[in-house]
């Protein structure tokens, strides 16, 4: 027979195989990129950078915020481009995995035009692509104002 601590050990290895594995598959991986700081996830705060999550089925509020560092001149340290935070309606409908794309940015002017209408090219593993726009907390607030009219 099992000794109590044999038991307790081999159900606590069973119970928790079974919570690692059944996640993961009622899950999506998001990939984020390294130019992106997630905030906040569906009104949870975030404090880590992330450059992947995991997303369930169904639409997620991701607030991120754009951050690069460009370097002006040789002897210049660089210039931090930055903006507001900025809000994602990003809707998960199977768990492949997706993968989040800014444009190709090479200076601080660029970065600065790209942040007058920022969005995302969001892609899935079977080749699917959408670009979805990154909003203002003002144009979320204008929104959300005129759909009660």
């Amino acid at each position: 027979m099992f000794s109590k601590t044999a038991f307790a050990a081999l159900s606590a290895a069973i119970f928790s195989s079974y919570l690692f594995v059944i996640p993961q598959t009622l899950a999506a991986q998001v990939t984020v990129p390294a130019s992106l700081q997630v905030l906040d996830i569906d009104g949870q705060p975030q404090n880590a950078a992330h450059t992947d999550l995991q997303l369930s089925n169904g639409t997620h509020v991701l607030v991120v915020r754009y951050r690069d560092l460009f370097a002006d001149s040789a002897d210049d340290s660089g210039a931090w481009v930055t903006s507001e935070p900025l809000y994602l309606n990003l809707a998960i409908k199977d768990q492949q995995p997706v993968q989040l794309h800014i444009p190709v940015i090479d200076d601080a002017s660029a970065a600065k035009t790209y942040l007058h209408q920022p969005y995302l090219t969001v892609g899935t593993a079977n080749g699917h692509t959408d670009q979805l726009p990154l909003r203002t907390q003002a144009s979320v607030i204008a929104e959300l104002l005129s759909a009660q009219r």
